[in-house]
């Protein structure tokens, strides 16, 4: 996926993590915002361990992929295709809490991440 880094664009993605610092395992939700409008969310939902992605717009899909940063998980995706305003998800993923995660949610064309701890 091309990564979208213009200053806009990370602006408007509209990230939400927990606080930096010691591990503090939260939800999280990555907006991935084009032309001002956001068209894909992802989220994690901590109490559960479920990555879900969702388009917000129809017939377009956009995927999601989580890893954990220090190598120890395998690579989990989801893609929502915007035909239903239920997100696609994962189910409970096995992974140990507070463990430090990477996501990015995307379509080819343009993409947004970011980091928070399971």
């Amino acid at each position: 996926m091309k990564r979208t880094l213009a200053a806009a664009c990370v602006l408007g993605a509209g990230l939400t993590f927990g606080a930096a610092g010691s591990a503090s395992a939260n939800n999280a939700t990555i907006n991935l915002t084009v032309g001002g409008k956001v068209v894909a969310q992802a989220t994690w939902d901590d109490l559960h361990d479920n990555f879900c992605v969702r388009s917000l717009v129809k017939g377009h899909t956009y995927t999601g992929t989580i890893t954990l940063l220090d190598g120890s998980g395998p690579v989990w995706k989801v893609s929502h295709s915007g035909t239903t305003t239920t997100p696609k998800c994962t189910g409970n993923l096995s992974i140990p809490e507070d463990k430090r995660a990477f996501a990015i949610v995307g379509d080819g064309n343009h993409s947004t991440d970011g980091t928070f701890f399971t």
